[in-house]
């Protein structure tokens, strides 16, 4: 009996010695600090989402190499005839010229963005074109992107349009909750900042 006590208490030690280091390690080591942000800025979750073309678009692939643009636009009025959408893809060069790169996310399905950039390309003159907008449109139909934003209005069931300016270190100093500008000047001060 004696040396079966003296295995489970070896076992027991060994465990001991193995959390300690564990602790040890952890107390060293901290995990890397979030960027602190103020008051008015808002940290973004990066996000991996389909476009019109079944592509998959990873967020992270952007950060911190270009300034990001993401806007969050409701399709019911269709998207081909969105005003923010259509203010976008006439100054998207514009934001070509700044290194910016933008997303649009919508909560409709990747068939039906594709159908909206179709409709966008046959109103813009151009039916043979793959899409209407120089820019991905993301779907977002199960809502994970909107609700991990903050973009999901709960008790109401819809989301929320939004657009968003994320710099290189990650952090959207400048953004519009609720209400899609309709003017982009604004916004391309914003990005021209955030380089």
């Amino acid at each position: 009996m004696p040396a079966r006590f003296d295995r489970r208490l070896g076992i027991v030690a060994a465990a001991g010695v193995v959390i300690a280091l564990a602790v040890a390690w952890r107390l060293l080591h901290p995990p890397p600090a979030l960027p602190r942000i103020a008051r008015d800025e808002f940290l973004p979750r990066p996000f991996a989402a389909r476009d019109e073309r079944r592509r998959l678009v990873r967020m992270e692939t952007y950060l911190g190499r270009h300034p990001l643009v993401v806007a969050f636009v409701d399709p019911s009025g269709g998207l081909e005839s969105h005003p923010f959408l259509l203010a976008l893809r006439e100054r998207f060069d514009e934001l070509k010229s700044r290194n910016a790169r933008l997303f649009v996310v919508t909560p409709g399905t990747t068939q039906l963005n594709l159908i909206a950039a179709a409709r966008a390309a046959v109103i813009a003159g151009n039916p043979r074109a793959a899409s209407g907008f120089p820019f991905p449109l993301l779907s977002d139909a199960e809502l994970t992107i909107h609700r991990a934003w903050g973009l999901f209005d709960e008790e109401r069931g819809r989301t929320v349009e939004a657009v968003f300016v994320i710099g290189r270190s990650g952090v959207s100093r400048w953004y519009r909750v609720g209400e899609l500008p309709a003017e982009l000047d604004a916004m391309l001060r914003a990005v021209d900042e955030s380089r």
